[in-house]
Order: structure tokens, then sequence, then C-alpha cells
């Protein structure tokens, strides 16, 4: 058994760790257990047997000890040990049928063709930007060594097991094959023991020699972009924020506080934030809308009810990101609530309640795409968000 703990860290940082650690560990156990449980001698048996069943019980505290508290809070925060996942077996007090049709409609992979595996295999070994030629072109070879090391066995077994169920149970995106590198890099590491021939051995090193040195060089061109290891880091860190939350950042305090309607990247904000992602009950409707709520006309709150709501919330400013709205709303994509349209804004202001906008960010409303343009136009009081070639991205209001 590997440290007990281990696998529960993994599924702590991202519940796949279950599908990808825990469980390949524990197939491995059973299956090692197989193979000597029946076989040991008469006299070794129940030694052997109940060292065994200490191990599980450690390997099994190990996990919970590392998992539970995380499960532990989110059952007391929303019903659920695995929110939001798991929603048919457990519930949940802050989810509905229709957020998890959304949730696992965005989380699974839109198609399961067995013909098109060999292209998805080559979106992850080779047209990515988190792999070495060497890790697949070294790491192929370790197959050789399948009857000479069972080692061998269970590091191919596992990176077999770990693309089958990045293919198979995730959106295939790339942090989810990430965590077969490791895995790749002991395999590559492993055709050293293929032979122990000069010719063989001359080229290994050759060839890794070559592959690092151009890979040094090609990461300090300036084709590859932003390179966060070849800067200073606090430096780096600022270049990656966003210009309209470095504006907030500079503007606001920590007496503020910005609902975020569309935005959900607020990792880099010095300032306090009321947000929801795209999977959550959108904050803005059930702050604005009346019953029934709509995506247009009136059906909205008096103004002095929803500006004591926002109070009530502390909220100072309002911020909507229209482009990350329209991502969501784009076919195929997660959807948004069609109650947040740009007439709403325009008549809050109207009401009173907001002052008139600030534009943090735009683009240029000729180079979208014009299925992007025909969307925008669908929306209530789009002609706000285009100002002659800009559109207004981002706007940002502040609460009378």
């Amino acid at each position: 058994f590997p440290s007990h703990d281990t696998a529960g860290g993994a599924m702590a940082s991202k519940y796949t760790g279950l599908i990808q650690v825990i469980i390949p560990v524990v197939l491995t156990a059973v299956w090692k257990i197989g193979t000597q449980w029946f076989g040991a001698a008469a006299s070794e048996g129940a030694v052997w047997r109940r060292a065994v069943l200490q191990e599980a019980c450690c390997f099994a505290a190990g996990v919970l000890l590392a998992m539970g508290p995380w499960m532990v809070r989110n059952w007391v925060d929303t019903g659920n040990p695995v929110f939001p996942m798991a929603y048919g077996i457990f519930g949940g007090d802050e989810w509905n049928e229709a957020l998890n049709v959304r949730w696992k409609r965005a989380h699974g992979a839109p198609e399961h063709q067995l013909s098109r595996v060999p292209q998805h295999f080559l979106d992850a070994a080779v047209r990515n930007k988190w792999t070495s030629s060497l890790l697949f072109g070294l790491g192929m070879p370790a197959v050789l060594l399948w009857r000479r090391r069972a080692e061998i066995r269970v590091i191919l077994l596992t990176a077999g097991w770990g693309f089958l169920t990045w293919w198979g149970l995730t959106h295939r995106i790339d942090r989810f094959w990430i965590p077969m590198i490791p895995l790749l890099s002991l395999a590559a590491g492993s055709v050293w023991l293929i032979s122990t021939g000069r010719v063989y051995r001359w080229f290994l090193v050759t060839t890794i020699v070559a592959v690092t040195v151009f890979n040094l060089r090609f990461c300090t061109l300036s084709l590859v972009g932003f390179h966060v290891g070849l800067m200073d880091l606090d430096a780096a860190r600022q270049l990656t924020i966003r210009s309209d939350i470095q504006t907030l950042n500079q503007q606001l305090s920590g007496n503020d506080c910005v609902l975020m309607v569309g935005e959900a990247e607020v990792f880099d904000a010095t300032f306090p934030v009321v947000y929801n992602t795209v999977f959550d009950d959108s904050i803005f409707e059930a702050i604005v809308a009346a019953e029934p709520a709509g995506a247009g006309g009136g059906d909205e709150r008096p103004a002095d009810l929803i500006r004591a709501d926002l109070r009530a919330r502390g909220v100072t400013h309002v911020l909507v990101n229209w482009g990350e709205i329209l991502r969501y709303r784009l076919p195929g994509s997660y959807g948004y609530a069609e109650f947040v349209q740009p007439v709403r804004f325009d008549r809050l202001v109207e009401r009173g309640v907001l002052t008139e906008a600030e534009c943090l960010l735009r683009s240029d409303w000729g180079q979208m795409p014009e299925r992007e343009r025909s969307l925008v136009r669908g929306w209530d009081g789009w002609e706000e968000l285009v100002r002659g070639a800009e559109f207004r991205s981002v706007l940002l209001y502040r609460v009378k």
C-alpha cells in the first residue's frame, strides 16, 4: 500500500482523484491480495492475512482523514458530501434538477465515438501545451518490459486507466490527464532497462539531451509568448491580472463590494465580491426579479426593495461581463440565466438604483464572428452594448 493519506489527499484536491488514484490503488491491492491470499503457507497465512487487514484499515482511515473534513463541510453547507456531484443520490440544499442537468451536460464528454479515440489520444499526447515528446516517445517502448518488471505493468495499466477515465468520464480538458505525467515519466525512464548495449544507451542519451536542449531553447523564444518562469514572479503575477480587475483593485477599497454578474474569475480581486458561477442560480435575478421571472418586460421588484436588498448584502457596485455571458450562451456551452438582459440594467439606471455604466473592457464589434453578433442582437436592449465599432464587454455600475 502507498502512503495512506496520499490517495485521500488526491481526492480532496480534485474529485477525479477518486477514479484516478483511489480506485486504481484499491484494484491493485485487491489483485495482489487475491493472488497471494490462498498461496501463503499455512503457518504464515494467518499472520500475513492479519497484516493485510491492518494495512487495509489504515488505508481506509488515511483516505477518510484526508478527505473526510471536506466531505463533512460539504454535508453541513449543502446537504451533499460530494457537492455538486451525485445529486441524484444525496440531493442538496443549494442545487436542483435543472442546475444538475446543466452541470452534467457541461462536465461530460461531448461524444464517445470509438473511431475518434486515436484523435483524442493524439490531442493528449501531441497537440497540447503540457507534454514533451520524451514522455510518449520513450514511454511507449516501456511496453517491452511488460513481462520483465511487475512495476512497469502497474505503471502502464494505471496510465491506461487514466486515459480511459479521461476519455470516458470527463469533458476532456488538460487538467484531467495531467496526473498521468508522473506515470509516463516513470515509464519513459524505465526504457533505460530494455538493453544494456552501449549503442542503445548512447542513442537514448543523445535523444534525451537533444530534446531537452530543444525544449529549453524553444521556451526562451518570443514565439512561446508569456513565460512566467523567465520573470520575477511578483511582476509576472501583475501582468496576468486583467486590466478591468487591475482598475478595480486600484479604485476600490475594503469597504466596497462588487456584485459580479457573468463574471466568475475573481481570483485576483483585492476587494470583496458577491458572485455565483454559471451553474448556480443567478443572484442578480434573485435580487431584481419579481415573481414570476422572465427574459424581458417589466417583471421586476420595486426600486426601493432592490436597493434595500443590495444594501443588505453590502453591495456598492455591480459589474457585468457581457463577454462571458455571450460565451455561456453560445450553442453547446453552459447556458446562462435568460433574465439577465441589457435592458434590465438600463431600467435600473432610469429608476435611480444604479448610476450610468462605466466601460472597463471593449472589443471590436466588427471582428466578432457573425454567430456571436447575431446572438447579441437577440438580447433585449443590446444596442446599449454596441457603440460605433466597439462592443462594451465589461460594464461597471455604482449603486446609488
